[in-house]
């Protein structure tokens, strides 16, 4: 950013969403997230518009802890507590959609909002997901 001559301030979020809420509310004038917030924003009235796509593929995988060796499947996660970044964020989308799709009601599994990074990893670990 400085060799193009520009005073940038990075900010982390720990979830897409939080950066999304953040971009509408002035706080910041740019982010970094998943093409699907662009989408979802669109189609409630908020014209953001993407402008740069990191990857060719859509990058969001579900990982299962080696504790929980039962769920091979989405269809498996009846019952579990599921970690998402955050409510409204990219994870939260692709989780209930793999639920809905094998199967599932919302209420057949909890999500929680564990953040990004260090906190998802501590989450995993301590066996909240």
């Amino acid at each position: 950013f400085k060799d193009e001559g520009l005073d940038v301030e990075l900010v982390n979020s720990r979830a897409g969403v939080e950066a999304e809420n953040e971009l509408l509310a002035g706080a910041v004038q740019g982010v970094v997230g998943f093409y699907d917030h662009t989408v979802d924003l669109q189609s409630k009235g908020k014209y953001i518009q993407s402008i740069v796509q990191f990857s060719q593929a859509p990058g969001e995988v579900e990982l299962v802890s080696a504790k929980h060796p039962e769920i091979k499947s989405p269809a498996d996660f009846k019952g579990a507590t599921l970690g998402v970044t955050g409510l409204g964020s990219s994870t939260d989308f692709l989780t209930q959609y793999l639920a809905v799709r094998n199967g599932l009601k919302p209420g057949d599994y909890t999500l929680l909002p564990v953040g990004a990074g260090n906190t998802f990893i501590a989450a995993v670990k301590q066996d909240q997901i």
